[in-house]
């Protein structure tokens, strides 16, 4: 499911929040959150969760506040990302950033990428389902080519 309204108020055209469920094949189950609008004070510029529920087991990611770091001030806390976006020497690192430069990396430099382009389209054939399954709010199967 997907909702949209305060981007587009904006003049951005884009939808605000995901929420979806995906059941893979082999019985695990995925719930993930995904969103662009979170308010001033929150700890980080998106909201991005995901639980993956196994048979024997469970997989937690809390891409918003890793709440590994809290900085407490007479007015607020904070916890800043020290792992989706922190700022070292005045770089963005972490696994997003880095991911994306070693992206640039491999096209300038003609080197392989660390995922195969067959794992880079079946992830674009889950997002594309994932829009479809918002657009017409049911479940729709991920169409592998």
């Amino acid at each position: 499911m997907s909702t949209r309204g305060v981007l587009d108020s904006m003049g951005v055209p884009a939808v605000d929040l995901y929420q979806t469920s995906i059941e893979m094949e082999n019985g695990p189950i995925a719930q993930m959150e995904n969103g662009w609008i979170v308010p001033d004070g929150s700890p980080a510029l998106i909201d991005m969760k995901c639980t993956v529920l196994c048979r024997r087991g469970m997989v937690k990611i809390n891409g918003s506040d890793s709440d590994l770091l809290r900085v407490y001030s007479p007015q607020r806390m904070e916890t800043p990302s020290c792992i989706a976006r922190p700022e070292i020497n005045d770089r963005v690192a972490g696994f997003a950033v880095d991911n994306l430069c070693c992206f640039a990396q491999g096209l300038l430099e003609s080197r392989p990428f660390n995922s195969t382009l067959q794992e880079a389209a079946d992830v674009c054939f889950a997002i594309g389902a994932i829009h479809e399954s918002a657009r017409l709010h049911r479940p729709v199967e991920v169409q592998y080519s």
